[in-house]
């Protein structure tokens, strides 16, 4: 049933494709290890692992109250203060249109979420929907089915199938309006406030270096030089960074989970790793000759204004 359904929702040119604002489109849905995850990191100025794991009780108690879940389903499951842990499980409706005829799903998901001194992790995961109820009791979705770039778009990544958008976008809009609300419970206004994490700056060398990217595919990334960079000016119209981090030149000194940020050519191996996966391995050589194998975890990217080259930051660790 759900390949006819598919196979139908696919086949008339009339309704094949949407065009869509391009926050819809490449990369706006992304995987980890194969199934569709969003995450968030909140970096939190001045906050210790108590009251990072207070607000975010409190925020995903409110998440449970929303107007669009269903009978009281949503509920928090898993609460550790000790590991700062927390868990729910969700299950909502999702409209897509209140017009002539009443389209909508239902969409289940979980909240992982985990807090720390200054930081609080939030991932969306296990999403799946329940179509079309009134029509032999509906047809299910997981998300990896339906809303994925892969099932989802265009080979050119320009279009949305648009039977399927709407499942896409719907999506999307409720993880920007979760994350936003995660935002405010620390008192930030949006999320891309929250988000902003200050690094220190990891910048290519005059004479650079080779850095493999040895992922399981086992690419090989455009050479970058890691180096210990002086501390920056403060601004006055930024707030504090919740946490300094700085990479020694004798790579054998990084710390677990510095956070780093380096630039790489749009195109390169590198680039379509850390966008595909968010996750490298990379060799480092320093200018003393150290090298080492260290592991990196995307939060965040930036491409450049002509958009040749894009900024990555995220957590380095052995």
């Amino acid at each position: 049933m759900k390949k006819l359904l598919l196979a139908w929702l696919l086949c008339i040119p009339a309704v094949l494709f949407a065009q869509e604002d391009p926050k819809y489109l490449a990369g706006a849905v992304p995987e980890v290890d194969g199934k569709v995850v969003f995450s968030l990191d909140l970096a939190v100025d001045d906050q210790d692992k108590a009251a990072v794991y207070q607000h975010m009780k409190n925020w995903a108690e409110d998440v449970c109250k929303r107007p669009d879940v269903i009978d009281n389903k949503s509920r928090i499951v898993i609460e550790n203060e000790a590991s700062g842990e927390i868990g729910v499980t969700c299950e909502e409706y999702m409209v897509f249109s209140s017009g002539l005829g009443l389209d909508r799903t239902r969409i289940f998901y979980n909240l992982r979420i985990n807090c720390d001194a200054g930081l609080a992790k939030i991932r969306i995961q296990n999403i799946h929907y329940l179509y079309d109820e009134n029509r032999n009791g509906g047809t299910r979705y997981n998300a990896e089915e339906i809303i994925t770039d892969k099932e989802c778009l265009t080979k050119d990544k320009t279009k949305m199938y648009k039977q399927l958008a709407k499942f896409r976008k719907k999506t999307i809009d409720m993880k920007d309006n979760l994350f936003d609300s995660a935002s405010k419970a620390f008192g930030f206004q949006q999320t891309n406030q929250a988000r902003k994490i200050e690094p220190a700056v990891v910048q290519k060398a005059e004479e650079p270096k080779a850095v493999e990217a040895a992922p399981v595919q086992q690419v090989t990334a455009a050479p970058v030089n890691v180096q210990k960079n002086e501390e920056p000016a403060k601004k006055a119209e930024e707030p504090k960074p919740a946490k300094r981090t700085h990479i020694a030149p004798d790579l054998s000194k990084v710390e677990v989970k510095d956070t780093v940020s380096f630039t790489v050519q749009e195109g390169s191996a590198l680039y379509e790793l850390l966008e595909k996966t968010g996750k490298a391995t990379l060799t480092i050589i320093s200018e003393n000759g150290t090298a080492q194998v260290l592991q990196f975890q995307k939060a965040s990217s930036i491409k450049s204004a002509d958009g040749k080259s894009c900024t990555f930051t995220g957590e380095l660790s052995k």
